[in-house]
């Protein structure tokens, strides 16, 4: 990950009764943010859709992750 690059991004679990808060982390992109969220909880993480959030913009993006694969696709 470049540095420089990096921006600020928050996510969470779309699905209902989730119980996991907003996790806030710096990534290249709205991809790599939400395969970072799933690795965090990977209990949760492969059977959420995950919103992503860009804190500057508040442009969001929801994805699914495969973390076998390392992969979001969006939802």
């Amino acid at each position: 990950m470049n540095a420089a690059a990096s921006r600020l991004f928050s996510a969470h679990c779309s699905n209902e009764g989730s119980h996991r808060s907003d996790f806030v982390t710096a990534a290249d992109s709205f991809e790599e943010a939400a395969v970072l969220f799933a690795e965090r909880w990977p209990e949760i993480g492969e059977a959420c859709r995950i919103i992503v959030v860009d804190a500057e913009s508040g442009e969001q993006h929801c994805f699914n992750v495969d973390l076998e694969e390392t992969q979001a696709t969006p939802c």
